[in-house]
Parts: C-alpha cells; sequence; structure tokens
C-alpha cells in the first residue's frame, strides 16, 4: 500500500519553468484573499472567480499532465473562498455556514480526486503496514491541541460560543464540527493537493506549498505570529503524511488543534 503512495506523486522535481505556475497562482489568491477579507471584498470575490475560471482552463487545455493536474487540485482554494464570500451574509448561523462551506468544498474534493483517478493509497486513506511509521502519529497528534492553545494566546479572538452558559452535552456539536472541519482541511490540502504537488515541487518543496496554502485559509485574522505558527503547523503536518503515508494522524491532529482553538476561545475570552 504504501508503494501506491510513493507512486502516486515521484519525486523527481518538474523543471523550473513549471514550477513556476503554482507560485503564480498562490501569490494571485493570496491577492485575492487580501482584497476579500480587507475593504474590498467584492473586488477580492472577483478575483478570486477569475483564478478558478483560470486554474480549471488551464487543468482542460495545458499539455503537461501534471500541470493540468495540479491546477484542478488547486482549483479547490479559490472555490473555497468564494464559498466563504457567498456565506457571510449573516443568513444563517456561523456553525451552520461552517458546516455548509465544509460539507460543498469536500463535495468538489472527491469529484477533483475522481477526476485524477486519486484512490484509497494516494488519497492517505490507507493505514499502511508499517507499524514504526504508525508511531509518529503519536508527537503531533499531542501537538495538536497545543498549537490550538498557542493559537488562542496569538490571537486572543471573542469567543463564538459560551460553553459555559450550557450544558456539557451542548459542547459536543461543537467538538464534532471541528474535528469534522479538521479532517475536510487535512484531506483536501494533504490527501488531494499534495499528492498533486509532489511531482511538479518535489516532497518537502510541495509539503511547504501545501502549509502556505492552510496560512491562506487563515488570513482574516492573520498576523505575522499566527501566520508562522499556521506555516509551522503546515509543515509538521506534511512531515506527518509524508512520514506516516496516510493523513489519518495529521487529520487527528489538526482538529484536535481547531478543538482546543474553539474551546478555549469559548472558555477563557470572556
Amino acid at each position: 500500500m504504501s508503494e501506491l503512495f510513493l507512486k502516486a506523486a515521484p519525486r523527481v522535481r518538474a523543471p523550473l519553468n513549471q514550477q513556476l505556475a503554482p507560485l503564480v497562482y498562490v501569490v494571485m489568491i493570496f491577492a485575492a484573499q487580501a482584497a476579500a477579507r480587507s475593504g474590498a471584498p467584492a473586488y477580492g470575490v472577483i478575483a478570486q472567480c477569475l483564478i478558478l475560471v483560470m486554474l480549471l482552463a488551464q487543468a482542460a487545455f495545458d499539455a503537461d499532465d501534471k500541470i493540468r493536474r495540479l491546477c484542478l487540485a488547486l482549483a479547490l482554494v479559490p472555490l473555497v473562498g468564494i464559498l466563504n464570500a457567498g456565506l457571510t451574509l449573516g443568513a444563517f448561523d456561523p456553525f451552520v455556514e461552517t458546516l455548509i462551506v465544509e460539507a460543498t468544498w469536500l463535495a468538489g474534493a472527491v469529484v477533483a480526486a475522481r477526476y485524477l483517478a486519486l484512490g484509497r493509497e494516494q488519497l492517505g486513506l490507507s493505514l499502511g503496514d508499517e507499524p514504526d511509521s504508525m508511531l509518529a502519529c503519536v508527537p503531533l497528534t499531542v501537538a495538536g491541541p497545543v498549537l490550538g492553545l498557542a493559537g488562542y494566546v496569538l490571537l486572543q479572538p471573542s469567543p463564538a460560543l459560551d460553553l459555559l452558559a450550557y450544558p456539557l452535552w451542548a459542547a459536543l456539536p461543537l467538538a464534532a464540527l471541528a474535528l469534522f472541519v479538521g479532517f475536510v482541511e487535512i484531506v483536501i490540502l494533504y490527501g488531494v493537493l499534495l499528492p498533486a504537488c509532489r511531482p511538479v515541487l518535489g516532497d518537502w518543496a510541495g509539503a511547504a506549498y501545501v502549509a502556505w496554502l492552510l496560512c491562506l485559509l487563515r488570513l482574516g485574522p492573520l498576523t505575522w505570529q499566527y501566520g508562522s505558527l499556521t506555516f509551522f503547523e503546515g509543515l509538521l503536518l506534511g512531515w506527518l503524511v509524508l512520514k506516516m503515508r496516510n493523513i489519518y494522524g495529521a487529520g487527528l491532529a489538526h482538529g484536535l488543534a481547531l478543538l482546543s482553538f474553539f474551546a478555549a476561545s469559548a472558555m477563557l475570552g470572556r
């Protein structure tokens, strides 16, 4: 099974001119995300729509198969930005909005994975057969809550929910949502995008690229301290995925990081 994971993403890097395309796109996505979350949200959404069209067009017509695959996977990033912008009108509860966005994003990832012919092993959904690699899950899973609490200390966000004002059972949906969001982000970023990045950028440059995309998803509250923490978390998650050759440990760690962040915000940010 682990051999299939490696075959899905060769370690040979593409030529430099092919590596420039994903770098250009990530700069464009950064500019669009920054505009969408600043004083010009309409311009940001228009820019993300244009980037999405450009990515899909290159995925359809580029002569290089590796670039076509990467562009199709990368199209999931502006897609979630457009979804987030469309659900910031106050029509839904924030938790319902999050559930709608993540479920729609996951559906798009399923379509992309089917088109790219990614099976369970290539997506990192197979447990594998190497016990020593499974032990790598332990330190990063423990690091998840630590990273979440560090993120709370850096941002000091206002609580979205006062957990202390509700019975214990009311906190269970929040925990389930945090774990669901964490796992969806890992499936998309490290199950779909990382295998598409590795043939073009290589293993560790691909992991760094995906870590930067994780930063873009957190661009709203981004400060250089929180951005550095998110990038470090992304690299750590990438290391775990490459080491274990599956995404389960990274998904659990990322979900626990989000859960500890939300819980600290609700219980301490009063």
